[in-house]
Parts: structure tokens; sequence; C-alpha cells
């Protein structure tokens, strides 16, 4: 996973540096690997790098963490956005769900998240959401080894 991440990362250095953000990484493993659809993986991945992007106002702070832990490995994407309000935090991850919001330069069908945990599940892993409106948010994608 550590290589996909990089690659993943790579791919947004253009839109990272035009909008004058930060993208970090932290990738913590043992050099372990595991079966992956790795396509699909990397796709996820992006995802929640480009909700990240869309969703933080000014200049973005993104993280990505790798790290295995209880034999999982760990996918963390957080921001230091807008955050997502509680009372949406269930619903995110339906399938055509958008927040409600006044801003019409934010583009989207409301599938990502859904597909995120489309491809946690199909790798019998699973998404986990940790907000607050303000702060930020973080997405972890919690597979198995």
């Amino acid at each position: 996973p550590k290589n996909l991440i990089e690659e993943v990362a790579a791919e947004f250095e253009p839109a990272i540096n035009d909008l004058g953000a930060s993208l970090t990484t932290q990738l913590i493993t043992d050099g372990q690997t595991f079966r992956v659809d790795t396509e699909h993986l990397k796709n996820a991945i992006r995802n929640l790098l480009d909700n990240a992007l869309k969703y933080s106002a000014g200049k973005p702070v993104i993280k990505i963490l790798l790290e295995k832990k209880n034999n999982c490995f760990h996918i963390s994407v957080s921001d230091k956005g807008q955050g997502i309000a509680p009372a949406y935090q269930r619903q995110v991850f339906d399938k055509f769900f958008r927040i409600p919001s006044n801003n019409a330069d934010v583009k989207g069908f409301g599938l990502g998240l859904s597909y995120v945990v489309q491809i946690a599940k199909a790798h019998g892993g699973k998404v986990v959401l940790e907000s607050e409106l303000g702060v930020g948010t973080t997405f972890i994608m919690i597979i198995p080894v």
C-alpha cells in the first residue's frame, strides 16, 4: 500500500501546487504487503484526496497516514477543512447524498464516499469518519492484511 499511496499523492502534486495547498504523507509500515485491487484502492484514495481539496477553504492542509494496527492497514486522509456536521456524518456514505450547501463551485454526484466504502468492504474492511465542524475531517480506510 505504501507505493500505491506515493503514486496517488504524486498525481495530486499539480493540483496541490495550483491551490497553494500542502500534502504530507506519513507511511509507517513494516514492509508487509497484501493483495489488493490496486486500481480500485487508488481510486478510493483519489476520491478522499479530491474531497479534502474541494471542501477545504483557502490553502488546504492535507495529510495521508498509512500505519499498521492490529493486523490491519489504516489509510487515513485528513484535512483541516470545514468539517461535517454530526447530522450528516452517517448520510455522507449513502449513494447520491450531498450535504446541502450554498457553494455551487463544488461539483459532484454524491457517489464518491459510497464507492470508498464499497472498496473497503470488498477488501474485508470498513471506513471510519472523524469530523468536527470548523476543525476538519479524517476518513480512515481499515483493511485487514
